[in-house]
């Protein structure tokens, strides 16, 4: 590699590493905020703390009212242990493991370095975008909700683990809770009771039979399911009274929810179990024809010499808000969502710095 590329490596090594090392689980994000803000400061160009809730901020860099184009990247992580196994920092040659690395603090650190690199080549005092290092990205939204609330970007590009793919959809997701009654006797005469933790296995089963779990998308793949979380019973001799599951269902575009919603809930009736919808995250799909999706095209062919490939996200992110807000958003970063949550959490540096060069060049086609 050219003599740049390795020192801007070892910088991506230990600027990585620095930020995983700073706590920033949901609701504690204050910590990570204030070393980015004094980061950022040393550049010259206004910052500003949008305020979210109670104490928590969005931080801004260059804030406008309507950029050309808005950077969104999170800064908070799920827990860094996970079923009770850790997400510990460790690096091993190109790859830097921790909790944050692949979601999203890997993609800080490419709009960091983007910035160190292009901020010194323009000679300007007026740039068209804004970046906003966001809050609450892993449980509310509420984040992106208050910036979606107070800004008018033209377009967003949300920074996430794609691969590097260009995603101009992203999946919804309807999480159901189901619960199981039966009547607890002592396990020797199962017989003479209902045993909950059956009843639920047989209705889990059933689960494909769902009509909406048939249909598929181009981009974002099988409609489908994630059994979250089953727990019922207990390790003494007697038939269990209750069982609990949560299942995470992808929600596609062309879905009709409310019918996706009546068909869960006439399921778990027909199955005789209760239940409830925790949450719903509609899923959306921009037309394909906005600038910024040939911006970001453009920008990565610049870079790479190949135009990325077309993807849909299969998780939630901050875009949903700005496209609520009728505002396009694409997704697009580097890592694999699939390692995201884990205890084996990773990200290739060599992608983190592909995708800060992409940056630059979208920057500079402003």
């Amino acid at each position: 590699m050219p003599p740049r590329t390795e020192e801007y490596l070892d910088w991506a090594r230990g600027k990585l590493a620095e930020l995983i090392a700073i706590p920033s689980e949901t609701g504690h994000e204050g910590a990570i905020l204030t070393y980015l803000e004094e980061e950022l400061a040393a550049y010259g160009f206004p910052l500003a703390r949008q305020p979210v809730v109670g104490e928590r901020y969005n931080l801004l860099f260059n804030p406008l009212a309507a950029p050309a184009l808005l950077v969104d990247v999170h800064v908070d992580t799920v827990a860094v242990t996970l079923e009770g196994v850790p997400c510990r920092l460790h690096q091993d040659d190109y790859t830097v493991y921790g909790r944050g690395a692949v979601d999203a603090k890997g993609s800080v650190v490419a709009v960091l370095a983007a910035l160190r690199s292009f901020l010194p080549q323009v000679a300007r005092t007026f740039l068209p975008f804004t970046v906003a290092f966001t809050v609450d990205e892993e449980d509310a939204g509420l984040g992106s909700e208050a910036l979606a609330a107070a800004l008018r970007p033209k377009a967003v590009l949300v920074l996430e683990p794609t691969g590097l793919a260009l995603c101009p959809a992203q999946a919804g997701s309807l999480v159901v809770r189901l619960n199981a009654s039966g009547q607890a006797v002592h396990g020797s005469e199962f017989e003479q009771g209902r045993n909950a933790c059956q009843a639920m296995l047989e209705a889990l089963a059933q689960l494909p039979t769902l009509s909406f779990l048939a249909q598929a998308h181009p981009l974002l793949g099988q409609a489908g399911y994630n059994l979250r979380y089953l727990r019922g019973g207990t390790p003494e001799l007697v038939v269990p009274q209750a069982c609990e599951a949560i299942i995470d269902f992808r929600l596609l575009p062309q879905m009709e929810l409310a019918a996706v919603q009546e068909e869960v809930a006439a399921f778990w009736r027909r199955m005789g179990l209760t239940g409830e919808i925790v949450e719903l995250a509609p899923p959306y799909a921009l037309a394909g024809d906005e600038e910024v999706i040939g911006l970001v095209r453009s920008a990565c062919k610049e870079v790479t010499g190949e135009e990325p490939a077309l993807a849909g996200f299969k998780s939630w992110t901050d875009g949903e808000n700005f496209y609520a807000a009728g505002v396009p958003a694409v997704i697009w970063g580097p890592g694999q969502l699939a390692v995201a949550h884990t205890p084996q959490e990773r990200i290739d540096l060599r992608e983190v710095l592909t995708a800060a060069r992409v940056l630059e060049a979208v920057w500079r086609k402003l």
